[in-house]
């Protein structure tokens, strides 16, 4: 992420998939078969912002592309043809 975006957030829980990416928020059912990750049509909210637009175009384009996913300790990584995401388990309270 570029320095300053705000974190992309992803929740998985039962066959669905919520978030927010750099700028928009993001939902759509998943099927994980093994190692195998494949998103359903990703539904986003539509609002703009600027400074965050190349950011948030490559961030979906990844999230659209997935292909494998990987647990890692406390970490998520999501690859396809267009890239890779890793995400952090946050810490509860």
């Amino acid at each position: 992420a570029q320095a300053g975006s705000p974190a992309a957030v992803l929740r998985l829980d039962d066959g669905r998939v919520s978030g927010r990416g750099p700028c928009n928020n993001l939902s759509a059912g998943y099927t994980l078969d093994g190692a195998m990750l494949r998103f359903d049509a990703i539904a986003t909210s539509k609002r703009y912002c600027a400074e965050q637009s190349t950011l948030e175009a490559a961030f979906f384009a990844v999230l659209r592309g997935v292909m494998r996913v990987e647990f890692e300790r406390d970490e998520l990584l999501l690859s396809g043809p267009d890239g890779s995401l890793r995400f952090k388990q946050r810490q509860k309270p």
